[in-house]
Order: C-alpha cells, then sequence, then structure tokens
C-alpha cells in the first residue's frame, strides 16, 4: 500500500448578477496550489 498525503489547498468564489428580468450570469473563479510546486487556477 502506498500512503498518499497532501497539503494543499483550494479558494474560489462564486458570482450571480442580474443582467435583465430574465437572465442571469453565474461566474465561477478559483485556484489552487501545493507545497510540492504544483498551482492551478480555473474560471
Amino acid at each position: 500500500m502506498v500512503q498518499n498525503t497532501s497539503n494543499g489547498g483550494y479558494l474560489g468564489t462564486m458570482a450571480l448578477r442580474p443582467i435583465t428580468e430574465h437572465w442571469t450570469v453565474l461566474a465561477f473563479v478559483g485556484g489552487g496550489i501545493d507545497p510540492g510546486g504544483y498551482s492551478n487556477f480555473w474560471r
């Protein structure tokens, strides 16, 4: 058996913004980082 540990973390946010009475924009943005040098960004 192989032990797998991670001390990384993720941070993100979500937003809802109405454009008109019938349309709303939904947006996500975030990122992650790991002490081993791995990082990412998503939207």
